[in-house]
């Protein structure tokens, strides 16, 4: 546990780090808040250590290798994910994989929204998918210069810089630590607003 303490305090000093940890604790806290979904997106050139950030947050939760995902897949995916992750954080690196401004402007529709589309089946209509989440994203570019995007700037935090400076030992050490030490923090936070 004191390794856990010592990691999380080492990426403290690092604001733009720090500020998507505080993110990724922020999806519980929606339900009791009454608070919307929402989405945060960190962007910034290659190599600048979005990827190490994002693992150090999700690892919060769990073993960033799983919990995780690229932005390539479809909106069926994400709207499952979604689902799946309800009062969790949803944590979908890389957006340079939507490369058309519609797919990503659905997405975020869709994330930002909590329920998923009406769909048929043999037998009626399925049942409907709900959620609540923050939506975490990492990317080269911003998603709000793309065409279709005006509703999307009510759910969506985009904030751009380099995560840990020039500090690229820090960024490469993360994926260490988090490898190893996942998952604990994410049940104290919960502990903590409980009592």
């Amino acid at each position: 546990l004191l390794s856990v303490r010592t990691g999380f305090l080492q990426i403290r000093k690092f604001p733009f780090a720090r500020f998507m940890m505080a993110s990724a604790v922020a999806a519980p806290l929606l339900m009791p808040l009454e608070v919307r979904n929402f989405l945060v997106l960190l962007w910034a050139p290659s190599r600048a250590g979005k990827t190490a950030a994002m693992a150090a947050a999700a690892s919060i939760w769990g073993d960033y290798r799983d919990v995780m995902v690229s932005l390539n897949t479809t909106n069926v995916g994400a709207e499952r994910l979604a689902q799946f992750h309800n009062d969790m954080p949803v944590l979908l690196d890389e957006k340079q994989h939507l490369r058309n401004p519609q797919t990503a402007a659905a997405l975020t529709y869709l994330l930002g929204g909590g329920r998923g589309r009406l769909r048929g089946s043999k037998t009626g209509l399925q049942q409907t998918g709900r959620w609540r989440t923050v939506a975490l994203l990492t990317g080269e570019e911003r998603l709000s210069t793309d065409a279709g995007f005006e509703g999307v700037k009510s759910r969506l935090l985009e904030v751009r810089g380099n995560p840990f400076g020039s500090d690229d030992a820090a960024a490469k050490a993360v994926y260490a630590w988090a490898g190893q030490h996942y998952g604990y923090a994410g049940k104290l936070f919960i502990d903590h607003v409980r009592n």
